[in-house]
């Protein structure tokens, strides 16, 4: 029976039952290559220093005022003009970031300061291109 099928449809079994797989096969690396065409892949304008300034980090742990009020200190590097300054919470979620000229910046007042972890980073800047980033650094806020 399988024969006489085949005959009539010009196609073997096995070329029937695999047929539509190969077809959708092609048409997924077809989506595929269009996506990975369309996709920009720009990176932000980035330079790194790597002069002998050293890097900016953040030093941890960071000061609290009296009044539980954080301060921000880092290393500056001479390449900067500028730091930005930004501060997550725990899962990511901006909470501020704010330009400075240079080393410590507190807590804005304006800026809600509720208790909790938080992590934040410092991107030195020349002419708005970051030339140097720190890596995320650890504190918690108390009150």
């Amino acid at each position: 029976m399988s024969a006489a099928l085949a005959s009539e449809s010009g196609r073997s079994p096995f070329r029937r039952r695999w047929m539509p797989l190969g077809v959708a096969a092609l048409v997924a690396a077809a989506v595929v290559a269009v996506v990975v065409r369309v996709v920009p892949r720009s990176q932000p304008q980035t330079r790194v220093d790597r002069g002998p300034a050293s890097p900016n980090v953040p030093l941890a742990p960071m000061t609290l005022s009296a009044d539980g009020v954080p301060t921000f200190r880092w290393t500056p590097t001479s390449a900067a003009t500028r730091y930005r300054v930004s501060v997550f919470t725990v899962d990511g979620r901006p909470v501020w970031t704010r330009e400075v000229d240079a080393p410590p910046i507190t807590w804005p007042a304006e800026e809600p300061r509720t208790p909790g972890k938080y992590t934040w980073s410092v991107d030195a800047l020349d002419g708005g291109a970051i030339v140097a980033r720190s890596r995320l650094a650890d504190f918690e806020v108390t009150r």
